[in-house]
């Protein structure tokens, strides 16, 4: 499924036991959850964890906690 030219992932969501993929220029729905669909692609929900945008606000959070 993964061969159409699909284009920048934008939002996965669920509904009626199917997850729905939406593409810049095609949407698709399926049953095969993301990590199975991207697997060949390097997804790993363990990833999410270290989003930047978490270890940013984590870095400013422990900065404001060492002033004091």
């Amino acid at each position: 499924m993964m061969e159409k030219d699909c284009n920048t992932l934008i939002d996965i969501g669920f509904k009626e036991n199917r997850f729905i993929y939406q593409f810049k220029n095609i949407k698709i729905s399926t049953t095969e959850p993301p990590s199975r669909l991207f697997e060949k692609y390097g997804y790993d929900k363990s990833e999410l964890k270290k989003a930047p945008i978490i270890l940013d606000v984590k870095s400013k959070i422990l900065g404001l906690i060492q002033r004091f």
